[in-house]
């Protein structure tokens, strides 16, 4: 039994499904919206929306696989859903069926399920190979590069900083392939967070720098450095765009300056465990 603690739920099933396909296994995945489906098909098992009849469901069933329930937690209080886990899992040997549980938080849990899993989180790599990715990556673009500094974007004129930024990014694009620094990053973004104290330009200045990544097509490679990375907003650091940032902590220098974090729009790492160690 696996206990995976991450918001990345899409990552993960990703994952667990290329690990199901190398070793051959079977794999289904329940949520109490679908119930339980298996991967590659659309037509969910009758009456397994609620997790008791999903155990249920499993605990009958003979045949061997991976079973991944999404946001299960919730119910993981229920003493009749943790025994049934607990039978499942004290027949991994018998019959190879295999419970995975994808949460963002996965705390409190009974210890008699404790003592049968295997818990961890999806971790970044040292920040060595974070630095050989990011400069493999900045490699394919030598010939161009450009600097785009947040504090500069504002202005005291209604719209104008939206149109500052729309018209960075259409520099940025008409020079792609390229390399795009955006410097001090949470001058531009940290006010977005709460309220309208800025009369909601923070809020315009996300959404659209978000948007642009998440959608854009042309070949630009995104580093940001920012002095606090605390002080960005949470879904600066939630959403897809960011999904796939690596932040590396780097050391303050010996003459005191501020620690800096450097942040890189490159594919994030998958787990490290095996295909054999994760289906087992």
């Amino acid at each position: 039994m696996r206990l995976l603690e991450t918001h990345k739920e899409p990552r993960v099933l990703s994952m667990l499904s290329r690990i199901a396909q190398r070793t051959t296994t079977p794999m289904f995945h329940w949520s109490i919206a679908d119930g339980i489906v298996r991967n590659g098909m659309d037509l969910a098992s009758y009456n397994t929306n609620e997790l008791l009849d999903a155990l249920k469901h499993v605990d009958k069933a003979p045949q061997a696989g991976l079973c991944v329930f999404c946001d299960a937690h919730p119910g993981l209080s229920n003493p009749v859903n943790v025994r049934l886990i607990r039978e499942i899992a004290l027949e991994h040997h018998e019959i190879g069926r295999t419970l995975v549980f994808v949460s963002p938080k996965l705390e409190g849990l009974p210890s008699e399920m404790l003592r049968l899993a295997a818990h961890f989180r999806p971790r970044l790599p040292p920040r060595e190979d974070i630095r050989a990715i990011v400069d493999q990556e900045a490699q394919r673009y030598p010939s161009q590069s450009g600097r785009l500094d947040f504090g500069a974007l504002h202005n005291t004129y209604h719209g104008e900083t939206e149109r500052s930024l729309r018209q960075a990014i259409a520099v940025a694009e008409d020079m792609a392939p390229c390399v795009l620094w955006m410097d001090e990053i949470e001058k531009g973004l940290a006010s977005s967070g709460g309220g309208e104290s800025d009369g909601g330009v923070g809020r315009r200045v996300l959404g659209s720098l978000l948007t642009w990544m998440s959608e854009r097509t042309k070949p630009v490679f995104v580093v940001a450095t920012a002095n606090d990375i605390s002080q960005l907003p949470p879904e600066r650091v939630r959403t897809r765009p960011l999904s796939t940032v690596m932040a590396e902590r780097i050391d303050a220098l010996r003459d005191g300056a501020s620690t800096r974090s450097v942040m890189a729009d490159v594919p994030e790492p998958e787990s490290s465990e095996t295909p054999a160690q994760a289906a087992t």
